[in-house]
């Protein structure tokens, strides 16, 4: 039990750490340095997929909850962002960044706490 206890707690942590490192690929894009920012993307995508692993095992012992159909969102704005990294996305990086990515990674990363965090602080 203490080690699933651990193990959201990490995943909480590096929930934070993702949203951190999309919003320095925000920054930097906005200071014109989109393309400079892929491995940071790539380790970004790589972590989010990781908890959404982690945390599938779970989902039946958490509140009812929309993690599912909320990361589903976030991939396609992940998605989108590759194909701007491609030069295909048709929208540019910035705007994927502010109004489709980071948005729909909150929302998430809101869910993802809110289902954890009964388990964390009992």
């Amino acid at each position: 039990m203490e080690r699933e206890v651990e193990l959201k707690k990490r995943v909480l942590e590096l929930s934070e750490t993702t949203l951190e490192g999309l919003e320095h690929i925000r920054v930097r894009t906005a200071n014109g340095h989109f393309e400079e920012t892929f491995s940071l993307f790539y380790d970004t995508v790589n972590s989010f997929h990781e908890m959404v692993k982690v945390i599938q095992p779970m989902l039946s012992e958490l509140k009812q909850n929309m993690l599912e159909e909320k990361a589903a969102q976030v991939t396609r704005g992940m998605d989108l962002l590759l194909s701007a990294y491609e030069g295909s996305a048709g929208m540019p990086p910035l705007e994927i960044l502010q109004f489709t990515l980071l948005p729909k990674y909150r929302d998430w990363k809101r869910e993802l706490k809110d289902a954890l965090e009964p388990f964390i602080v009992s």
